[in-house]
C-alpha cells in the first residue's frame, strides 16, 4: 500500500518536513535517523534521499559525517557520543558542546540533568537546569 501524502510535495515542503522529521526522530529516539529511514518515511529512492540529505546539510540543518550518508549532528543534537550529556525525562541526549546542553533544555522546555567534564582538568561537572535557570552545580569550582 502506498502513502501518497508526500508525492505532491514541493522541494521546499519536503525539505521542511524532512528537517522536522530528523529533529522529531532525535527527540524520540536520542539518536539520528539513517538514510534508509528517510527513504521509507518519504517514499524516496536512494538518490533522491541522498540529495535531500545534501540539501539539509547545505541549509545548515544537519551536518553529515564526511564522505557518508550518516548524520553527525542536527544542532543541538549530536549523532555521536560526546562528553556533553543531557538527561531529560529519563533519556540521554548527546550535545555537541556545552552551549548545546543548555540549548536542548531550552528547545525541549524540559528539566535537564547535565553531565560534562572540565575541558582543562577533566573533572566531572554536573548541573541541573529547570525553567531556563541553573538550579544546582557540582563541583562549585574546577582547576
Amino acid at each position: 500500500m502506498h502513502n501518497w501524502r508526500f508525492m505532491a510535495l514541493s522541494d521546499a515542503d519536503l525539505l521542511r518536513r524532512a528537517r522536522k522529521y530528523v529533529f522529531d526522530y532525535f527527540y524520540a529516539n536520542t539518536y539520528a535517523p539513517v538514510l534508509e529511514e528517510i527513504m521509507r518515511e518519504f517514499h524516496l529512492d536512494r538518490e533522491k534521499a541522498d540529495s535531500l540529505f545534501k540539501e539539509l546539510e547545505a541549509s545548515h540543518y544537519i551536518l553529515l559525517v564526511p564522505g557518508t550518508q550518516r548524520i553527525l549532528m542536527a544542532n543541538p543534537f549530536s549523532g555521536v557520543t560526546t562528553p556533553f550529556v543531557d538527561t531529560i525525562d529519563g533519556k540521554r541526549y548527546f550535545a555537541n558542546c556545552a552551549w548545546d546542553t543548555v540549548s536542548l533544555h531550552v528547545m525541549l522546555n524540559r528539566d535537564a540533568d547535565v553531565a560534562a567534564f572540565c575541558h582543562h582538568c577533566a573533572e566531572p561537572i554536573r548541573f541541573k537546569l529547570s525553567h531556563g535557570k541553573r538550579v544546582s552545580l557540582a563541583p562549585r569550582r574546577t582547576r
